[in-house]
């Protein structure tokens, strides 16, 4: 087998991946593992491949690891008063916040390895290398309430941590200060290279340094992370194939010129490699340079032929071995994901520029071919594609090369901080000057999996383009009759969607809905009260583009409170939005400056508006015109009818009993569903009115262990007394309703499949399954009853 690599590492992914989202008992993994060894003594004895044999165990390997990485030695202290010991690895600071890495060594006397994060809401004084004892529960990381959006959990299960915790002041104890030899050359190097740039290169510069030799965006403020983001290069500030590559190229360079032989040479470079990687802590892109290069330099030391790819898959299988989260670390998929492209695609795409053959036509082919390849996980993880990266890379990734080779000189020599600032300038002023293009990314949702299936098949068929030519017409044919088959299934299952799609949005304590269809409107934005987490750039702003949502027609903020009106502000400031209805002329500075800057148009919203769209209709309630309440803003709130085909929705905003007492008098009748007032305080949701009302399905938009105490078991109790069914993000996340003609459905999100029931997920895409199966029997049986035709013909071609 000329790759085998690629099978074993496809085997053990499918069997991490399986291990992680399903339930594997080890009766399940112990009963794989006999019938694997059973069917490869088996073909042993009849001489025959043992290949799938091997395949079945690396899966069953896959498994085992897999399962070993989800669990944690700490699951019997999780929830419980614990006294931990241990070692902090790492401390973070963030204004008043303090962070701790601490590997674990003794819980509650017990003697454990581990690692958990604690935090505090303090300054703490701590530094790596200090024992300390901590008096804490542990708790679950939170995984994502909406789809798509951040997994902290997942997160943190990359980086082998299970638990974290939060802590006081008068719950840390200092024990005593000790570092290994390598945990103190790690904390000096990065003090190091910290100070020295610092010290020497302005701030700018300095970050972007610190981001390209010790890795990570987390350096550079968040405007100048997202001007290399949105251009494509993100990618030089995470140590990866690129910096690993200059790095040795370099080191190789020098020791050539110097004489030194090759035997020589490679196994310094690749200690000088490790140790360089040890000291910025194995990153996922880091290890996969690192196993590659080790593996390609070993090649060449014994003088035996490389297969890239094959070096590839094996490097791949390494670094799944050491850490099998790894396969959901962003990091790793965009490495693997670029360097298969170059492997694969790469080739193909430079033959498509014969007879032109130059270093800038491979640079081109080579940033076409991962662009290609990581396209999916780009768009997942960022969402949108930048459309200067071609060029961008071609003209700034050699200032890049020049700027990692000075940058490690300067490390060592510190008057070469005065030609490094000057080439830094010159990659700012290149990056500067692509940011300012127009256009620079092509916003795309998430693709869905039928839509993978289709970009992958088009790539794979460009890539085979010239071996489909030449097949026999019988061939075709089958290829033709299976895409017709393919296309007919589709057309029967289709049917115009006139669906509109009403995500209530998790934005903790605070509003925020969306409603998706021919026309997209946004109500409210949501928005912190306490704290500095950003709930418009970290859950609003990136679910709208996730799903897609690059214009919104209709934009309304139901009134000026922060937990409203906050949330929005990320939103303008990047979707292009044709009206935004307001409920009053004086809203505060904050909310009114973001709507001059980002240009926003905007009118005052009142009772006598309405607002037509296609089988959509919003009817304005209230505030009535010349009404505004000075003293309770939450009475000023916007409140819209909205019918969506034969469906209403009342959004209140945050309106309590005055409000409420108004619109009784009006007897707007019975809703559908209605977005209770105020996250289900107690002032709101008066008997009168939601009897008026009388809606069969109640979302309360609150956030989780609030200081308010909403809902209230006042209006609880209000809702339950009419029957009607009541929905929590604060407990079930993100909740949607699908409206079609003549009903609507309403779904909570369940969270991100982890560790679920096989047999369930089957059923749920049972239809899916039976129709992709069908598809392929089909494809199969055409084949080969072609076949036979062809070699029918051909036997009577020989005898006549």
């Amino acid at each position: 087998m000329k790759r085998p690599m690629l099978l074993l590492s496809l085997a053990l992914i499918c069997g991490i991946l399986m291990s992680y989202y399903f339930i594997i008992t080890e009766v399940f993994v112990f009963v794989f593992l006999i019938i694997a060894l059973g069917a490869g003594v088996f073909s042993i004895y009849l001489n025959k491949d043992i290949w799938s044999s091997i395949l079945l165990i690396v899966f069953i390997l896959g498994i085992v690891i897999g399962n070993l990485s989800t669990s944690s030695k700490l699951d019997e202290f999780h929830n419980k008063n614990t006294d931990f010991i241990g070692r902090i690895i790492s401390t973070k600071m963030d204004n008043d916040k303090t962070t701790l890495t601490i590997m674990v060594t003794e819980a509650n006397n017990k003697k454990i390895k581990e690692r958990i994060i604690v935090t505090s809401y303090n300054q703490l004084n701590y530094r790596p290398g200090d024992l300390i004892k901590v008096s804490t529960k542990l708790q679950k990381p939170n995984e994502n309430t909406n789809p798509y959006l951040f997994n902290y959990r997942k997160y943190l299960l990359t980086n082998k941590i299970h638990y974290t915790a939060t802590i006081s002041d008068n719950n840390i104890t200092y024990l005593s200060h000790s570092f290994s030899l390598f945990e103190v050359t790690k904390d000096n190097f990065r003090n190091l290279v910290q100070t020295r740039f610092d010290d020497y290169l302005d701030e700018n510069s300095s970050s972007i340094m610190k981001g390209i030799i010790l890795g990570g965006g987390a350096y550079l403020e968040e405007n100048e992370y997202s001007k290399y983001k949105d251009i494509g290069l993100a990618h030089i500030l995470a140590v990866s194939g690129l910096h690993m590559g200059i790095i040795s190229s370099f080191i190789l360079f020098i020791f050539a010129k110097s004489g030194i032989k090759r035997n020589i040479s490679i196994p310094i470079t690749m200690v000088i490699l490790f140790f360089y990687s040890y000291l910025i802590g194995f990153p996922p892109a880091t290890f996969r340079a690192l196993v590659m290069f080790s593996l390609i330099y070993l090649g060449k030391l014994i003088l035996r032929p490389i297969d890239f790819l094959n070096i590839i898959f094996s490097s791949m299988f390494i670094s799944l071995l050491y850490n099998p989260m790894w396969i959901h670390s962003t990091g790793f998929l965009l490495s693997y994901g670029a360097i298969i492209s170059i492997g694969i695609l790469g080739p193909k795409i430079k033959d498509m520029f014969y007879p032109y053959k130059n270093k800038i036509i491979g640079s081109l082919s080579t940033t076409i071919a991962v662009s290609i390849g990581i396209l999916p996980i780009q768009v997942y993880n960022f969402n949108a594609f930048p459309i200067y990266s071609f060029i961008s890379n071609i003209i700034i990734i050699p200032v890049v090369t020049i700027n990692v080779i000075l940058g490690f000189l300067f490390i060592i020599f510190k008057p070469i901080g005065f030609i490094l600032n000057v080439t830094l300038g010159v990659q700012t002023f290149l990056v500067d000057l692509f940011h300012l293009l127009p256009y620079k990314t092509i916003g795309i949702g998430v693709f869905s999996i039928s839509q993978l299936l289709i970009y992958f098949a088009l790539i794979i068929i460009w890539y085979n383009f010239s071996s489909l030519i030449s097949l026999s017409i019988n061939l075709k044919r089958v290829l033709v009759y299976s895409l017709l088959f393919l296309s007919i299934m589709g057309a029967l299952n289709y049917e115009k969607d006139h669906t509109y799609r009403v995500h209530f949005i998790d934005v903790g304590q605070g509003d925020s809905v969306l409603i998706q269809g021919s026309h997209n409107i946004l109500i409210d934005g949501g928005g912190s009260l306490f704290g500095s987490f950003d709930v418009g750039r970290n859950i609003t702003l990136p679910y709208l583009e996730k799903h897609g949502i690059r214009n919104l027609d209709l934009v309304i903020l139901t009134h000026d409170h922060e937990d409203h009106y906050k949330g929005l502000i990320p939103v303008m400031e990047k979707l292009n939005i044709s009206t935004l209805v307001v409920n009053k002329e004086n809203l505060n500075d904050e909310i009114l400056s973001a709507i001059k800057r980002s240009k926003t148009p905007y009118i005052v919203g009142n009772s006598n508006m309405e607002i037509e769209y296609t089988n959509l209709s919003l009817d304005f309630l209230w505030p009535y015109p010349g009404e505004n309440y000075r003293i309770n803003e939450n009475n000023n709130s916007l409140v819209s009818l909205v019918k969506i085909h034969d469906s209403t929705l009342l959004f209140t905003g945050d309106i309590e009993r005055d409000a409420e007492d108004r619109l009784v008098r009006d007897k707007i009748g019975s809703v559908n569903i209605l977005k209770v007032a105020h996250h289900g305080s107690s002032t709101s949701s008066i008997d009168r009115f939601i009897q008026m009302i009388t809606p069969a399905d109640s979302i309360i938009s609150v956030g989780r262990n609030n200081s308010f105490g909403h809902p209230s078991i006042k209006t609880l109790n209000t809702l339950n007394s009419i029957g009607s069914n009541i929905y929590r993000t604060d407990e079930m996340g993100r909740v949607l309703v699908e409206v079609k003609k003549d009903f609507y459905t309403v779904s909570t999100y369940t969270g991100p499949l982890y560790k679920d029931n096989i047999m369930k997920i089957l059923y749920n895409y049972l239809y899916d399954i039976i129709y992709y199966c069908t598809f392929l029997l089909f494809s199969y049986i055409i084949t080969l009853i072609y076949r036979r035709m062809e070699e029918s013909s051909n036997e009577l071609h020989r005898i006549y």
